[in-house]
C-alpha cells in the first residue's frame, strides 16, 4: 500500500518517461549534465587562451614588439577574425593577447611597447581596457572597438580620453570611424561573385539561438572563416543576431535581416532592416543593397593604419598589396 501511494505521488509530480524515471529528475539531471558540459568548454577556452598568451608572452620576452589586445574566444570565430593588426605586417612582431587575461608583468617590464586595442566590441569590458590605459605608459590605440551591452544589463564606461588615437566601429559613436579590420581578408574577394543558392540561410550567436528550423543554419562556433564566408554567400538574404555575421554578410554584398540580443547591431553604417524571431518574413522586402560597402571599409582601414602608423613609430602596412592601391 505504501509503495502504491509513493507511486502516485510520484506521477502527479510530473509522470515517468519511457525509461521508468520520473520526467522531473530526469529534466534535471540534463539542465545539470549541459551545465557541467557548459563549465567544461569554458574552462577548455580559459585553458587555450591562457596557454596561447604564455606563449606570446615569452616571445614578447625575447623580441619585443606591439601587442594587439582582444577577446580570443576560441569558440566565437567573430573574436578571433577581428583582431585589428591580423592582416597587418610590421618590422617589429605582433603578439595578440586576450584582453581578459592579458598578463600584468609584461605590461610593467615592456611599459613603452606600443599597444592596440581591437577589434571587437570592447566597449563591454571597459573595466579590463581602463586598467591598461590607466597603467600602460606607450601609446595605446583603440582600432574598430564598439558597443557590446545586451539588452536588460548595464555597461560602464570606457575612459576614451587615455587612448592615444581612437577609432570605433559604431557610426554614430561622437568618435573617428573605423570599421572592423576583418574585412581587409581577401577571401571577400573570392565569394562576393558567388551566386546564391538559398532564398534564406540563417546565422546564430552561440549564446542566443534564434530556432528558425526552415532554413539553412550556421552558428559562429565554426572555426573557419572559409567555410563562414561561404556559408553567408550562399544565401541571398542572411538572417542573423551575430555582428560578425551581420558585417560580413553586408561586405558579400547580401541581402540582410538583424534580429538583435545586444546593442551592437544598432549601430552599423549601413542601415538594415531589424526584426523579430516572429515576423522576420515581413521584412524581406525592406532589404537596401550597399554595393560599396566592402571597399569603404577597407579605405578606412588602410587610412586608419597610417595614422596608427605615426602614433606608435613603426609603419603598418596591410599584406595585401592590391589593396594599398585600392584607396588610391
Amino acid at each position: 500500500m505504501h509503495r502504491s501511494h509513493a507511486h502516485i505521488r510520484i506521477r502527479e509530480v510530473g509522470g515517468h518517461n519511457s525509461s521508468g524515471w520520473p520526467e522531473r529528475v530526469v529534466q534535471k539531471s540534463v539542465h545539470s549534465l549541459k551545465y557541467v558540459k557548459y563549465k567544461v568548454d569554458t574552462w577548455t577556452d580559459d585553458l587555450k587562451g591562457a596557454v596561447a598568451g604564455g606563449i606570446q608572452y615569452l616571445r614578447e620576452e625575447m623580441n619585443p614588439g606591439i601587442l594587439n589586445l582582444h577577446r580570443r574566444d576560441f569558440k566565437n570565430i567573430g573574436d578571433l577574425e577581428c583582431a585589428s593588426l591580423r592582416h597587418v605586417a610590421a618590422a617589429k612582431p605582433i603578439y595578440c593577447l586576450d584582453l581578459k587575461n592579458v598578463m600584468g608583468g609584461l605590461l610593467e617590464k615592456h611599459p613603452t611597447t606600443p599597444i592596440v586595442i581591437g577589434g571587437g566590441g570592447l566597449f563591454y569590458f571597459a573595466k579590463e581596457i581602463n586598467e591598461v590605459t590607466a597603467r600602460h605608459k606607450g601609446p595605446v590605440v583603440g582600432w574598430a572597438i564598439g558597443r557590446n551591452r545586451h539588452f536588460n544589463t548595464r555597461g560602464s564606461s570606457v575612459a576614451d580620453d587615455r587612448f592615444a588615437l581612437l577609432g570605433v566601429r559604431d557610426w554614430d559613436s561622437g568618435h573617428e570611424w573605423v570599421p572592423c579590420a576583418s574585412c581587409m581578408s581577401p577571401l571577400f574577394d573570392r565569394f562576393r561573385d558567388v551566386s546564391p543558392v538559398h532564398d534564406i540561410v540563417v546565422y546564430e550567436h552561440r549564446s542566443c539561438r534564434l530556432g528558425l528550423k526552415n532554413h539553412p543554419t550556421m552558428d559562429n562556433r565554426c572555426m573557419d572563416l572559409e567555410k563562414v564566408l561561404g556559408f553567408l554567400a550562399s544565401g541571398d538574404t542572411v538572417v542573423t543576431n551575430s555582428y560578425h555575421g551581420s558585417y560580413w554578410a553586408k561586405l558579400l554584398g547580401r541581402k540582410l535581416i538583424m534580429v538583435p540580443f545586444s546593442d551592437r547591431l544598432l549601430h552599423f553604417r549601413y542601415p538594415v532592416p531589424i526584426a523579430t524571431r516572429e515576423n522576420y518574413l515581413e521584412h524581406i522586402n525592406k532589404t537596401i543593397d550597399y554595393p560599396e560597402a566592402l571597399s569603404i571599409c577597407r579605405e578606412r582601414n588602410i587610412e586608419f593604419a597610417e595614422k596608427v602608423s605615426d602614433v606608435i613609430g613603426i609603419e603598418l602596412k596591410f599584406r595585401q598589396p592590391s589593396l594599398q592601391t585600392s584607396a588610391a
